[in-house]
Formats: C-alpha cells, sequence, structure tokens
C-alpha cells in the first residue's frame, strides 16, 4: 500500500493504521520513508482492537524489520520473541494518535500509548464514532503541527475534504 500512494503520488494527511497487522506501518513511515513527499508530513493513527494473538512472532523477527532508514536502535526495547503487546507498543512508538477501537483491549498497550504522551481516544459507541475520530484526527493534526512549529498551514476544518488513508 505504501508504495501504490507513493507511485501515485498522493500525500495522506492521516494514515489510520487498524490493528495489528498493519503495525509496522507506523515505523516504517516515520522511518524507512521519512524522506519521501508522500509521508513526510503525514500523521499516523494506530487503533487497537480485541484482536490479540496468542503465540509470538519467529526469534529473528527483529531482524526482518530491517530496511534501508532503520536501525536496530529504531526497535527500542523490542524484546524478542515478540508478542502482540510488544508489536502493537512499537507501532505506538511512531504513532502521533491511537485509538481504543474496541471496548476490551489489552490495557497495557493503551496506558503506554498514555504514558508516552501520545494523544489517545478512548473507545466510542458506534453513533459517536465517526465524529468522535474526525475530531481526534483534527487534534492529531494540530498538535503535531504545533510540535513542528508549523505556524501556519491551510487545512479544512476535518478530514472530510483532506487526504485520508487507511490501512
Amino acid at each position: 500500500v505504501l508504495e501504490t500512494v507513493k507511485k501515485l503520488r498522493w500525500c495522506p494527511d492521516v494514515i489510520h493504521c487498524h490493528g495489528w497487522m498493519t503495525a509496522l506501518a507506523p515505523l516504517y513511515i516515520k522511518k524507512a520513508y521519512k524522506d519521501e513527499p508522500s509521508f513526510r508530513d503525514a500523521k499516523v493513527v494506530f487503533s487497537v482492537y480485541e484482536d490479540d494473538f496468542k503465540n509470538t512472532l519467529s526469534d529473528d523477527f527483529a531482524t526482518k524489520l530491517m530496511l534501508k532508514g532503520i536501525t536496530r536502535k529504531d526497535l527500542g526495547d523490542l524484546k524478542e520473541p515478540v508478542d502482540y503487546a510488544a508489536l502493537c507498543k512499537l507501532a505506538v512508538d511512531y504513532s502521533d494518535g491511537v485509538i481504543q477501537n474496541s471496548e476490551k483491549v489489552d490495557e497495557s498497550i493503551i496506558e503506554y500509548a498514555r504514558q508516552s504522551g501520545k494523544l489517545v481516544l478512548d473507545y466510542q459507541n458506534p453513533e459517536n464514532y465517526a465524529d468522535a475520530c474526525n475530531e481526534f484526527y483534527d487534534q492529531v493534526w494540530e498538535t503535531a503541527a504545533d510540535n513542528n512549529n508549523h505556524e501556519s498551514k491551510i487545512r479544512l476544518n476535518s478530514f472530510t475534504g483532506n487526504h485520508f488513508l487507511e490501512l
């Protein structure tokens, strides 16, 4: 998906990664693709679900993550064998915001996000979900812009008209 976005020269404002299957995308976007014009200014949101797996990933998982632009240091405290919580925490490390997308999730991941200073959107009822997410995307964008000392950025009030990519 990331290569397709790059080839189409599309520049998403927010990339929303859903669940553990997309947990490597924030790392790749912020490190391996950081100099790509399509991703340079993109903000990443990671959603945590009640979709954990019980086993661990291969013993050499961290080695397999290495791409141009990614070092062992970028993997922080990732200990092998890697389990569900460790994989999601890696995603949190490279995300600008985290959404709890199921009522019951591994609370250690949400707590890790909060302790890391990440913006967190708690679980929302289906009736409120779309509006809450739009407000959260705006908050992620504005917080990241403030952190990067962007003095002016022309954008719409919600992401309805902006570039948005869901993985």
